[in-house]
């Protein structure tokens, strides 16, 4: 089992998961936010760095590792953990195939709704996110280990925190190009 950046008393403590919410459901998304999330944005070295010194019972964290992950990263986990839990939580991968548990005292949200309270989470770990990345930027002579990733097995940090699409469309708009307009630009010395 990997080591987890975030305890259950932790995530209890400060996430809006319910009490009986099952620990064991939760622990692949944490691994899986801070592979995805954490990761990225540390980069390999830093990110491994921190994971060692923060193995129990000996949690030998320096100061400033323990300022980045109790101010910064820990946060962020919370509500990315908050945004990847509630798919896990509706849907269960069962004998019989993808179940959507119900319960007789409860009212079930539809995907449209689920992907909305995904995305504002998301979106608040991402300014969380930014925040820790100008944080390390700040004081990189705290963290020499965030720009010293190098070869093809070591991730680069990110040094954005926001990930959006973009909207290509299939046909540019009418009147977008038209034969007066390359005329008149085909005239004009550059």
């Amino acid at each position: 089992m990997a080591q987890l950046l975030v305890s259950q008393e932790y995530l209890r403590a400060r996430s809006i998961i319910s009490d009986n919410a099952d620990f064991k459901l939760l622990t692949p998304i944490i691994e899986l936010v801070q592979d995805i999330y954490i990761q990225p944005t540390l980069g390999t070295n830093l990110y491994n760095q921190i994971k060692e010194q923060s193995i129990p019972p000996a949690n030998e964290l320096t100061a400033v590792n323990k300022t980045l992950l109790e101010d910064h990263i820990q946060k962020i986990m919370v509500l990315y953990i908050q945004a990847e839990a509630p798919l896990s939580f509706k849907y269960r991968f069962m004998n019989k195939g993808v179940m959507s548990l119900t319960d007789e005292n409860a009212q079930v949200i539809d995907l449209t709704e689920l992907k909305y309270i995904t995305q504002e989470w998301k979106t608040k770990a991402e300014l969380y996110l930014k925040r820790m990345i100008y944080f390390i930027l700040g004081n990189l002579n705290n963290y020499p280990l965030y720009l010293t990733n190098n070869g093809l097995d070591k991730e680069q940090p990110t040094q954005s925190a926001f990930n959006s699409g973009m909207y290509l469309p299939e046909t540019p708009p009418k009147g977008w190009f038209t034969k007066e307009l390359y005329s008149d630009f085909s005239k004009k010395v550059y």
